[in-house]
C-alpha cells in the first residue's frame, strides 16, 4: 500500500512519464496497437456495469478480439461481471449470440407483490373502469401486495428469469481464464471479490496479497461441486440493488459489484498485471447536461456522477499501486466515440441492443488508447 493517498497530480505525473509499456510505443494515433500490448508479460481485461448497455461492451470484446489483442485475466463488475465469464470462458461468439437473442427472454419480471400493486395501478388509471370502482380496484391491489409480501421484498424483479437465460452458458469447467468478478458484501458493507481460477494449470495465475485491501474469495475448477458457486459468483456481481434480491454465496450475501467497483481495475492489481484495457460506457462528453425534470432523472444524473468519481479513485489506486514489487500498470480504455442510444433497461430492444453491439464492435476495433484523456475529463 501506499503511505499516503494518491494525489489526481500524482496520478497524472506517473502517467505522463509512464506513457505507456516500457519499450513499447503508442501508434500515432494514440491507439496502442494489438502487436504491441500483447507483448506486455500480463494484460487485464476489465468490465464495468451498465444493464441493458452491456451490449455494447460485448460488441467492444468482440472488436478487440477481431483486431488481435489477448487477454490473460478478465475482471468485471455487475453486468460486466456476466460478459466478463463468458470473456474467460473463450466464448465471445457464445457472448454476442446471449445478447443478439436477450430480447425474447422476458427478463425484469416483477415479483407477485409487486403485479399486485401495478395491477391495482392499471385499474385505478383504466377509463374503461367505473369511476367509482377505481379508487377499490386500486386499493385492492395494494391489498394482495402487502399480503403476498410487498413490505418484505428486497429487490422487485424475479432472479429466475436472468438465470434461466445465462446459467446452461456458464459452466465452470469451461474456464479458461481467470476471473475476478466485483461484489459488495451486504453484511459487512464492504466492496469484495470473489477469483475464479480455471483447472488449466497454465492459465491459473495467483492473487497477491495487497495489504489493506478488499476480501477475495475462491471458486476453483478443480474442486468438485463448484459449478452452482461459480454462476452464484457472476450473479451476485450484477444483483442490482432494488432490482434483485442479494445472491447468497456461502453463507454470505452479495450484492452488484458496481455498487462501490463499477470498473474493477484495483481488481486486476491483484493478479501482478502490468497492463489493463478498461471498457467504458460513457463516452467523452464535456457538454452540460440537461436540468433534471423529476426525481429519477435527478437520482440518475447524481448515481452518474458518483460512479465517475469512483471510476477515477478506482484508477487513480490501481495506476499508483505497486504490487510485488512490480511498477504500477499502464492503464487503456475503450470507450463509446458517441454518445449510446440504448438505455440501461433495454432488455427488450432488438434494434438498439443490435446498434450497441455494431457500434460496440466497431470502437473495439480502433483498439484502446491511454487512460489520461479519461482521467482529465472525469
Amino acid at each position: 500500500m501506499f503511505r499516503h493517498a494518491p494525489t489526481r497530480a500524482t496520478f497524472l505525473g506517473a502517467l505522463s512519464a509512464a506513457a505507456a509499456l516500457p519499450g513499447i510505443a503508442m501508434a500515432d494515433t494514440g491507439v496502442m496497437p494489438p502487436s504491441a500490448l500483447n507483448r506486455a508479460r500480463r494484460v487485464a481485461l476489465v468490465l464495468s456495469g451498465g444493464a441493458a448497455r452491456g451490449a455494447y461492451e460485448a460488441g467492444v470484446v468482440a472488436g478487440l478480439v477481431d483486431a488481435g489483442y489477448r487477454f490473460d485475466v478478465v475482471c468485471g463488475a455487475s453486468i460486466g461481471g456476466i460478459n466478463g465469464a463468458f470473456v474467460a470462458q473463450n466464448d465471445v461468439d457464445g457472448l454476442i449470440g446471449l445478447w443478439s437473442s436477450i430480447h425474447e427472454h422476458p427478463l425484469l419480471v416483477p415479483k407477485r407483490a409487486v403485479r399486485d400493486v401495478m395491477a391495482g395501478i392499471a385499474a385505478f388509471e383504466d377509463p374503461s373502469h367505473g369511476l367509482l370502482s377505481r379508487p377499490y380496484d386500486a386499493l385492492n391491489g395494494i391489498r394482495k401486495g402487502v399480503r403476498d409480501g410487498l413490505l418484505r421484498q428486497i429487490g422487485v424483479f424475479e432472479w429466475s428469469p436472468v438465470r434461466a437465460a445465462a446459467s446452461a452458458s456458464l459452466r465452470l469447467e469451461d474456464l479458461r481464464l481467470p476471473l475476478m468478478v466485483s461484489v459488495t458484501n451486504v453484511r459487512s458493507q464492504r466492496s469484495e471479490a470473489i477469483h475464479c481460477q480455471p483447472a488449466d494449470t497454465r492459465s491459473r495465475v495467483a492473487v497477491t496479497n495487497i495489504r489493506g485491501g478488499f476480501a477475495v474469495h475462491d471458486v476453483d475448477a478443480r474442486e468438485p461441486g463448484n459449478t452452482d458457486a461459480y454462476r452464484d459468483a457472476v450473479f451476485a456481481s450484477a444483483a442490482l440493488p432494488g432490482a434483485f434480491d442479494p445472491v447468497e454465496f456461502r453463507g454470505e450475501y452479495f450484492a452488484d459489484g458496481g455498487v462501490a467497483n463499477n470498473a474493477p481495475a484495483t481488481l486486476a492489481r491483484k493478479f501482478g498485471v502490468d497492463a489493463i484495457v478498461a471498457v467504458l460506457l460513457d463516452p467523452h462528453d464535456e457538454s452540460e447536461k440537461a436540468i433534471p425534470k423529476n426525481f429519477v432523472e435527478l437520482a440518475f444524473a447524481l448515481y452518474v456522477a458518483n460512479q465517475r468519481r469512483t471510476i477515477l479513485s478506482d484508477f487513480v489506486v490501481a495506476s499508483t499501486l505497486s504490487v510485488g514489487g512490480q511498477p504500477p500498470p499502464s492503464i487503456y480504455v475503450v470507450r463509446p466515440t458517441r454518445p449510446l442510444e440504448i438505455g440501461a433497461l433495454d432488455f427488450d430492444r432488438a434494434d438498439r441492443i443490435e446498434n450497441a453491439i455494431a457500434q460496440g464492435r466497431a470502437d473495439g476495433r480502433l483498439g484502446p488508447t491511454l487512460l489520461p484523456a479519461y482521467v482529465q475529463s472525469a
